[in-house]
């Protein structure tokens, strides 16, 4: 299954904006690609760019790799929500939140990384693991409906976008 699979009753919103960011790729490739990116983008930084912020009160890196690791949950929450049939919508989260107390700014490169991939192999096993049925199953999270399929890429157009971020204002 790649990106261009999806169709547009599967996802609404802002979705979009993450999985279009997705080149058209089957989704283990879209995983690995943007993991790639985003680990040759962090390998060669300094600790002093690592807790760069490019203004007052916007994340510094570090704290942008937990956002992209709690974000990765959440989404497979709902995945797994959603593929098992659950149809309860659930709501959004404030990131912002997560982030003032996510403690990353304290927490090693080599650590945040090790549980980075940690969390990318996991999620990649828990889509591994699902039916085609499964993939489709719908859901609805922040008011839009969405694929459990949909999700999927949404995760790695959601760390695309903030490594094109990363890129065009912290580097």
């Amino acid at each position: 299954m790649k990106r261009s699979d999806l169709n547009e009753n599967e996802y609404k919103g802002y979705f979009s904006l993450y999985i279009n960011q997705v080149p058209d790729l089957p989704l283990m490739n879209a995983l690995d690609y943007s993991q790639q990116k985003l680990l040759a983008l962090l390998v060669p930084l300094s600790e002093a760019q690592l807790l760069h912020r490019y203004e007052p009160n916007k994340w510094t890196i570090k704290e942008i790799i937990v956002h992209l690791i709690d974000t990765e949950r959440i989404f497979n929450y709902r995945a797994l929500r959603y593929a098992r049939q659950d149809k309860t919508p659930l709501p959004g989260y404030e990131q912002d939140d997560y982030v003032a107390t996510c403690n990353a700014n304290e927490q090693s490169i080599a650590d945040l990384i090790a549980l980075y991939k940690a969390q990318r192999i996991s999620t990649k096993l828990f889509y591994k693991s699902m039916s085609e049925e499964m993939m489709l199953s719908m859901g609805t999270a922040s008011g839009n409906s969405l694929s459990v399929r949909a999700i999927a890429f949404m995760q790695a157009g959601h760390e695309l976008h903030h490594i094109k971020v990363m890129e065009e204002r912290y580097l």
